[in-house]
């Protein structure tokens, strides 16, 4: 009776264990399967820099859930050449439209990872930091805004730590990106070869 028992009571410990450890790489299988879904973003087929930027602001829209792809298409949230040297990209507001400037003589150092970021940066600027008046308060927001980062990890299935490097990615030459030491702007650019943001020169 005794050896009944202990071989119940094993027979139980290995089918709990069994159950755990299914558990476990089902939950590990389902969140890599996530992340490659969300990490692959196809570039467009054809287009130019601007077709481009405009694809990447559809995948920026629905990464964030903030809005409706429909203002690209309207004609509200339009893209257009600049080359002021002001920026990569900037945005302007005429009446009730937005208008996304992008530098052609830039932007060509970018790479289709590079203008999704581009993207979800400045649509963070337009959506949840339009009320600071300049650009460095908007990055002071924008890199400690724990949503930022959820939207970056949404587009590249990336992890925290990754996303918390590249929410500075678009802040170079700000105070923002200025205020970092030496190895935190070492780990910008770590993850910035990570996943491709840049072309290699």
């Amino acid at each position: 009776m005794r050896n009944y028992n202990l071989l119940l009571l094993f027979t139980f410990m290995v089918f709990c264990w069994n159950c755990a450890e299914n558990l476990e790489m089902d939950e590990v299988e389902q969140t890599a399967t996530e992340a490659i879904i969300m990490h692959y973003v196809a570039p467009p087929p054809a287009g130019n820099y601007l077709d481009s930027m405009r694809m990447a602001f559809v995948n920026a829209i629905e990464v964030s859930g903030e809005g409706n792809i429909e203002i690209i298409y309207n004609g509200t949230l339009e893209f257009r050449e600049d080359y002021s040297f002001i920026a990569v990209v900037h945005y302007s507001k005429d009446g009730s439209k937005r208008i996304i400037y992008v530098n052609e003589l830039l932007i060509w150092e970018y790479t289709w990872e590079g203008y999704l970021l581009i993207a979800l940066h400045e649509w963070f600027h337009l959506n949840r930091a339009p009320s600071y008046y300049n650009n460095d308060q908007g990055h002071a927001y924008m890199v400690v805004s724990t949503e930022y980062r959820i939207w970056i990890k949404r587009m590249f299935g990336c992890s925290d730590e990754e996303a918390r490097w590249l929410a500075y990615v678009g802040t170079e030459n700000t105070i923002v990106y200025n205020n970092l030491s030496a190895e935190e702007k070492a780990a910008v650019q770590i993850v910035c070869e990570r996943f491709k943001i840049k072309r290699k020169k």
